[in-house]
């Protein structure tokens, strides 16, 4: 997890509490309180039980989904990683965030936000090809390039289709979604 805070460029846990976040998982992205964890894992979803620790070697990518509180049909998109060298360039971002954005609609959820950097140019370039549109703060972040993004979920899935990118299917088989 260090190598990718020291990636953002930003220590995360100084406006984030991103070391008790990891500690404290599921937490805030539990299902119970209308959150959702996915993670993209190198080999056959059936290789490691859900319950068991994930070995970080064969983690590729992962998204979470929290809701907004105060914002009825809310949630924010959280954490998007993909693994250096072997999961960049495959498209991994897109289809965890397709992924996530079909966990958000299961779990009744009718708009979605989330916040980068722009530093993250990757990243900012995912979200406009998505449909994300700016918008202003809607949580306190201290980074000067800090930009913010919204999207109707119906918006995004009737753009992406009913076509799943393979790495959408990897995270959701690996999530053992469904």
């Amino acid at each position: 997890m260090g190598a990718a805070i020291l990636a953002v460029g930003c220590d995360m846990d100084s406006f984030q509490g991103f070391s008790d976040e990891v500690a404290g998982l599921p937490g805030k992205y539990d299902t119970a309180v209308g959150g959702r964890l996915l993670l993209c894992m190198e080999g056959a979803a059936g290789d490691w039980e859900r319950s068991s620790a994930v070995p970080e070697e064969r983690c590729l990518g992962c998204i979470a989904l929290r809701n907004v509180a105060g914002e009825a049909g809310c949630a924010e998109i959280k954490r998007l990683f993909a693994r250096e060298g072997r999961a960049r360039g495959q498209r991994l971002g897109q289809g965890l965030t397709i992924a996530i954005a079909r966990e958000a609609e299961r779990l009744g959820y009718d708009r979605l936000v989330l916040d980068t950097l722009e530093r993250l140019p990757h990243a900012v370039r995912l979200y406009e090809s998505l449909g994300f549109r700016r918008r202003d703060a809607y949580v306190h972040n201290p980074e000067a390039d800090a930009v913010f993004f919204e999207i109707d979920l119906a918006t995004l899935l009737a753009s992406v289709g009913g076509e799943a990118s393979a790495a959408e299917g990897a995270a959701t088989a690996a999530a053992g979604s469904g």
